[in-house]
């Protein structure tokens, strides 16, 4: 049993897992989880959309203009879309522009979510892959501090 306690909205989860359990037949382990959430009052989450460009500072300016319009409206979490930080115009370009998850680019992102006060769901960050060839498409969640939670490289 996890118990774990947001700053989203006072937000309190529980977390059950149980393991081993078989099917009869297939003699297969599974494994079952049960999540059990309880919000203190509402939670206010928006989406923003906007068209990005190569040009990663005139896309900051317009997600930050973005981040601050939902925070004076309340927001707790705003969710921004792929390629927010940038969009290149080829696959050579997003290589050469692409950062890691702990670089200058996502930096700014944290401090943002930290000076704005809200959570922020970062729909696709161009990251860095392990070498000059390759790429990811990763979902990253930063929360109210500006620490990164979570995030999720997409395979598809």
């Amino acid at each position: 049993l996890k118990m774990a306690r947001s700053s989203l909205g006072g937000m309190t989860t529980r977390l059950t897992l149980r393991a081993g359990l078989r099917t009869p037949k297939k003699h297969l382990y599974r494994t079952l989880c049960t999540a059990e959430f309880t919000m203190a009052g509402r939670t206010k989450v928006a989406a923003a959309q906007m068209t990005s460009t190569v040009d990663l500072n005139a896309n900051f300016q317009t997600c930050s203009r973005l981040v601050q319009e939902a925070a004076s409206a309340g927001v707790k979490l705003l969710s921004l879309p792929e390629s927010f930080s940038f969009l290149g115009s080829s696959s050579e370009e997003s290589l050469s522009i692409a950062d890691t998850l702990d670089g200058p680019i996502m930096q700014r992102y944290c401090s943002l979510a930290r000076e704005s006060g809200i959570w922020l769901s970062l729909g696709g960050f161009q990251e860095k892959g392990q070498d000059d060839k390759h790429l990811f498409n990763t979902h990253v969640l930063v929360d109210d501090l500006g620490h990164i939670q979570s995030f999720y490289r997409k395979i598809h």
